[in-house]
């Protein structure tokens, strides 16, 4: 029970998120400039991605999901060597909540 009342929460809320997760694309993809409030609220993660950025010549995030799933203990566990080169390509993740479970 408790499952399906997370998932359906999860539905629920996953519209409202999907405007900040356009954002977030849109800075990865080198398409925007993250905003002054946006650079106050950076984290550890955010800080070595703007590392990133201010040392390329390219405009977004470069690598930008590698060290996502690099910062993650769940995904990192997960992670290969042979993954890294195909997680540097990787421009978006989305995931799409169900009716069901």
């Amino acid at each position: 029970q408790f499952f399906k009342e997370l998932h359906a929460l999860e539905r629920r809320y996953s519209t409202d998120f999907s405007k900040l997760y356009e954002k977030r694309n849109e800075i990865i993809q080198g398409e925007r400039e993250p905003e002054e409030q946006e650079k106050a609220e950076e984290d550890d993660v955010l800080k070595d991605i703007a590392v990133k950025m201010s040392c390329s010549d390219q405009p977004g995030v470069a690598s930008f999901w590698l060290t996502v799933f690099r910062h993650s203990s769940t995904l990192n566990d997960m992670m290969r060597p042979y993954d890294e080169p195909i997680l540097e390509h990787l421009q978006d993740i989305k995931i799409e909540y169900t009716e069901n479970p």
